[in-house]
């Protein structure tokens, strides 16, 4: 059996999709009731995704995006109806009777798993006494992490042993496939199935949202005959892709917000360090050069970002591509070098909070910080050298999205090179042109034609949900069935069906009923998206005129197929419904004509 509705409807109804939908966005309220934020189902600079806490719905009018709160928690964290409404309804306190409870999705036992093993993990540093848990405690101790540091990034041991964590997974009922998909176990070439982590400090990885989706674990006990990397990452899984996240993310997302601005680093114990002296917007890559997913992540929450790394070739090489694709996703850039053989950690340790702040204090904007490199190599008294530095600035320039903020780094670039602004701009021009061909060329625009009965069901349906007091004069005069395939008529079933019954429903039940089918949902939530229409003498001519021609096109495809009918032979009780379509049909025809209306093509 699945959840009852009554059950689901009391989820939606005490669940608030602002709340939720703010877990993943930084929402801001623009007019009215909406909210707005940059969408987390694409990559965008200004803001188009939209939360209507009335209506209890959201859309993204950049990528087409929307539903309610249960379809959001489907789409961002890639789970079923059944288990976007099971994790809705604990956050409710409101209790399913697991009698009813269908299987559970495949992404969702993986997020399970996920957070068994970092109970597990930190129940095996915290709470289970040992040789192990001690020499890691003092471990941290001895690098200056305290308690309060350990349990705000619930930190934890993965133990030795082949398959401890196994153990206790398969006793909890996931099996070892489960934990090779989840990416915390491994199998070897005979078939056999060990745990991934063993003897190592581990870093839970959340993603925005804040379910754990993988881990980092670094070594604890080097051994000079089995070399073993320092450390080990979760691989891609279903639901974690390293590139799409940030590490701290949830630690950092209210400081991000408060101050409009994060610190990027690149690994665990930096980010640690740099919370623990209280810089707490701060978050980490996870191995990897930068992407645009996680300058996407970033942007939704703070509108500048800078980039913390070593100043060795290593640290300006990852700084000069990285802030290239924070550029690219709409984010003001800084750069901070740190002082020669120090990380964050390190300075953390030896200067304080006071050291990181006087470095961060000296960030550059990134076309200064370009320029300050060449400047050192002693390249800008060349010829070569000053094309070199202006073709990495252009690289920077084309990047930049606002005409505005572009046309004055731009000017400073130009003033720094000391270069002719028009020569600059002339090739910068050029590039942009050739990138926008080029993308031009990539996209394959696609036409997509809307008849006019199309139109005249989306407006319908529009104006049904919004005004509830028409529905009963719509169903008076025709029936869902006059739409007969028309893929709006799921939603037109639903409407006639609540009417019969004496109930209302509105956008957010829509979505409930439709979750299992998307092809319908996207065109619904296309229609929702459309502006309000509280015209009177629109709503007017929706009423009047709208299921007449609703009927017309019904009773022509009927008249059709009757015509084909009767001409291989048909009984006289089709061709007395032959004469009676045609005689309502003209009668229709006069009426529209009568109105000023004409019959959609």
């Amino acid at each position: 059996m699945g959840i009852p509705e009554e059950t689901i409807r009391q989820v939606r109804e005490n669940t608030e999709i602002v709340e939720i939908v703010s877990e993943y966005v930084a929402l801001k309220k623009r007019g009215g009731q909406n909210y707005f934020g940059l969408c987390p189902f694409h990559t965008e600079k200004s803001p188009s995704f939209s939360v209507h806490p009335g209506r209890q719905t959201f859309h993204c009018f950049g990528c087409g995006k929307g539903g309610n709160v249960f379809t959001f928690l489907m789409d961002i964290e890639r789970v079923e109806f059944p288990d976007a409404v099971r994790r809705l309804a604990e956050r409710a306190n409101i209790t399913i009777d697991e009698k009813q409870r269908k299987t559970t999705s495949q992404n969702e036992i993986l997020y399970q798993a996920n957070e068994l093993a970092l109970k597990y993990f930190k129940y095996r540093l915290r709470e289970m006494d040992g040789e192990d848990s001690t020499s890691t405690m003092e471990y941290l101790s001895n690098r200056g992490i305290p308690e309060e540091i350990i349990e705000k990034f619930e930190l934890g041991l993965a133990p030795p042993g082949w398959d401890t964590l196994l153990t206790l997974a398969d006793k909890r009922g996931f099996d070892g496939k489960v934990m090779e998909r989840a990416g915390l176990a491994v199998r070897s070439e005979k078939g056999s199935v060990y745990d991934r982590f063993r003897e190592r400090l581990m870093f839970p990885i959340r993603n925005a949202g804040g379910r754990v989706v993988a881990f980092g674990g670094r070594i604890l006990k080097e051994d000079p005959e089995k070399p073993a990397p320092k450390y080990l990452n979760s691989p891609e899984t279903p639901i974690y892709h390293k590139g799409s996240l940030v590490y701290g993310i949830t630690q950092a997302v209210n400081e991000m917000i408060a101050e409009n601005s994060t610190i990027l680093v690149e690994g665990y114990t930096e980010l640690i360090a740099l919370h623990q002296v209280g810089i707490e917007n701060s978050v980490a890559t996870l191995g990897t050069a930068l992407t645009d997913d996680q300058a996407s992540l970033v942007k939704r929450f703070a509108a500048s970002a800078t980039l913390l790394y070593d100043a060795d070739d290593a640290g300006i090489n990852a700084a000069f591509r990285g802030s290239d694709v924070l550029v690219a996703g709409g984010l003001d850039v800084n750069v901070a070098l740190l002082p020669d053989g120090e990380d964050p950690d390190s300075l953390a340790r030896s200067g304080g909070r006071e050291s990181l702040d006087l470095v961060l204090k000296n960030a550059q904007p990134i076309i200064d910080f370009k320029i300050s490199y060449f400047e050192r190599q002693g390249d800008l008294g060349t010829t070569a050298g000053k094309s070199e530095a202006a073709r990495s600035l252009i690289a920077t320039l084309t990047k930049i999205p606002n005409e505005i903020t572009r046309q004055i780094a731009l000017h400073e670039a130009a003033e720094k090179l000391r270069i002719d602004e028009k020569v600059l701009g002339t090739e910068l021009s050029r590039q942009m042109n050739h990138g926008r061909a080029r993308q031009k060329r990539s996209e394959e625009p696609r036409q997509e034609r809307v008849d006019a009965l199309d139109m005249l069901l989306q407006n319908l349906l529009k104006v049904m949900l919004n005004h509830p007091e028409i529905v009963p004069k719509i169903f008076n005069q025709i029936n869902a069935a006059d739409l007969q395939d028309h893929p709006l008529r799921p939603a037109f079933d639903l409407l006639e069906a609540a009417w019969v019954d004496g109930k209302s429903i509105g956008e957010a039940d829509i979505f409930d009923s439709l979750n299992d089918r998307p092809n319908v949902l996207k065109l619904v939530n296309s229609v929702l998206a459309r502006p309000d229409m509280d015209d009177p003498d629109f709503l007017r001519d929706i009423v009047e005129k709208t299921p007449r021609n609703i009927r017309l096109r019904s009773i022509e495809k009927e008249i059709e197929l009757l015509s084909s009918q009767m001409k291989s032979g048909a009984d006289l009780s089709a061709t007395k419904r032959y004469a009676d379509l045609k005689k309502e049909k003209q009668t229709l025809q006069g009426e529209l004509r009568k109105n000023g209306d004409t019959e959609p093509s």
